[in-house]
This record gives structure tokens, sequence and C-alpha cells, in this order.
């Protein structure tokens, strides 16, 4: 879970890609690669693979958050926070539902069999939903340069950001990757480990939507 936070700064330099390819493209890629690193983990036979495997994933999960995020910006300018609230619930979401499908999965056929359930799952999405979203290249957002103008107050509140949002993501990777570990360590069977992520996933989505919703009015 950790290698799979890690990779999170790779959204920093997915601005640059979306700007040259487009976002249908960065989030195609950003899918396949994560769809890929899934179910190649089913081959997995040493912790170092499985780390690195699991630090594709979050690369591509980090371009997909990104290109979805510049196409709804693009929608909707700067009334987009209800919008981009709404299309990240969609991780939160999947969790709901997929965590007790793939515990199942997990405990009938294998983990390896899961694994590439998963990933082939996800590719498939992938590729519809990608060929669905009208394209949105980076010319065309709305206040691009107001936003990004090369001002020292701007750049410096812009960095204050990217630090606060990764000091916010290592703490949210830690509590998340021991959640799991801690449930399992007081002797919880793995159905109720996943009940209690489904209710984790649930807890982000109220979170996700309120703050949408807050942002949207302020």
């Amino acid at each position: 879970m950790a290698a799979f936070w890690l990779a999170a700064p790779v959204a920093l330099a997915a601005e640059g890609v979306i700007g040259r390819f487009g976002t249908r493209a960065v989030l195609l890629v950003g899918g396949m690669i994560t769809a890929v690193a899934l179910m190649l983990i089913a081959w997995v036979h040493d912790a170092a693979s499985l780390f690195a495997l699991r630090f594709l994933m979050g690369c591509g999960k980090s371009l997909m958050a990104v290109a979805i995020t510049v196409t709804l910006v693009a929608r909707h300018g700067t009334r987009s926070s209800l919008a981009v609230a709404v299309a990240l619930c969609g991780w939160h979401f999947g969790g709901v539902w997929a965590v007790p499908l793939i515990e199942h999965a997990a405990r009938t056929a294998g983990w390896r069999n899961a694994a590439l359930l998963g990933g082939a799952t996800i590719g498939f999405v992938t590729v519809v939903i990608s060929q669905l979203i009208r394209p949105v290249s980076d010319r065309a957002r709305p206040g691009a340069e107001r936003i990004c103008a090369d001002h020292p107050t701007r750049r410096l509140r812009l960095w204050s950001l990217h630090i606060c949002t990764l000091c916010l993501y290592s703490a949210y990777g830690a509590l998340v990757s021991h959640f799991t570990p801690f449930l399992s360590d007081a002797h919880l069977p793995a159905v109720t480990v996943a009940h209690c992520m489904q209710a984790v996933a649930f807890a982000a989505i109220v979170g996700v939507l309120s703050g949408g919703v807050l942002a949207q009015i302020v």
C-alpha cells in the first residue's frame, strides 16, 4: 500500500504530458498501466516485484486522476468542485462494491486469479470510458493563463499546496497501510476485514462529496 501511494508525485509531471498528448490518451495510458501491473501481480514470487508493480499501479492512478480532473475543470471552470468530487468518489465507490467481490474471488479461486480478474476489469472499463469522454487539450482549459502565471506569490501558493498534499497523503497512506494488518492481528476473519475496508471507502465517499459541495458553495 505504501508503494502505491509513493507514486503520487507522478501527478506533478502529468500536466506537461496532457499538454502534449491530451486527456484521453493520458487517461487510457494510466488505466492500462494500472490494469497490466495488477495482472502481472498474479506471477509475482518475491516482495521486490510486488512493491514495484504496486508502484506502477500508483503511477497509473495518478495519471488517471489528473486527466479526469483537467477534463472536468475544462468543462466547468472554477465551478467544477462538485464535479471533481463526484468523479474522484469513483475510487471509493469501487472500494464499497469491489472489496467483498475480490475477497470472495481470492478466497475461492486464489489471490492470483483475483488479481487477474481485477486487472482485466480495470483495463476493459478504461478502454470503454476513454472512448466516451471527449478529449480536452491543455490549451482549452479556462483560466489556465491566470492560474499558471509566473507570479512569485502564486508559485509560493502552488508549492505550498504540493508540500501539504504530499504530507497529507503520506499520513493517509500510513493509516491505510496499517489498517488491514491491524485488523488481521486482532484475529478478525477476512470477511470482516473486507467489510471494514468497505466502511472506510464509504466514509471517504461522504467526506469527498461533502468537501465538493462545500467548495462549490464557497
